[in-house]
């Protein structure tokens, strides 16, 4: 019984360490958003299944697929709304990976014909509102976890 204790020693030493470089790859990757806290309206009713993800530069991911809706990409520097493509994604437990450093979108603000929904942004420190392209008015407000 003795003979695997040092196995069993060098096994949880090496999750632990292994455990340990996956959460700093995710804090510090900017292919990953983190998930923050926040509230989101969609069409006049809190939704508290969909998500909203933060990038390392600032950008939003709004999620709001649980809505029969899709997801969103907002620039807050730029005030530039756009939907990205879905499967460049991957989400789950807290975390948004892009497969892409800086995700293409297509933008709702600069579509040139191309997206018939005016969303009419309203863009202000830590709120975001706007009308997605399946005509619902979306209020999102968040707050950092510092």
């Amino acid at each position: 019984m003795k003979r695997w204790a040092p196995y069993l020693a060098v096994a949880l030493l090496a999750l632990v360490i292994g455990g340990c470089a996956f959460s700093s790859f995710l804090n510090e990757s900017p292919h990953v958003w983190t998930t923050v806290n926040e509230t989101i309206i969609y069409a006049g009713q809190p939704s508290r299944e969909c998500e909203l993800y933060l990038s390392r530069q600032g950008d939003l991911l709004i999620d709001l697929r649980c809505q029969g809706d899709t997801v969103y990409l907002v620039n807050l520097k730029t005030q530039q709304i756009g939907i990205p493509n879905e499967s460049n994604f991957f989400m789950a437990l807290g975390y948004a990976y892009s497969k892409e450093l800086v995700p293409t979108i297509v933008s709702m603000t600069q579509s040139g014909g191309k997206i018939e929904t005016n969303p009419e942004p309203v863009v202000e420190p830590y709120l975001i509102e706007f009308t997605s392209l399946k005509k619902a008015r979306v209020r999102v407000t968040w707050y950092l976890n510092m």
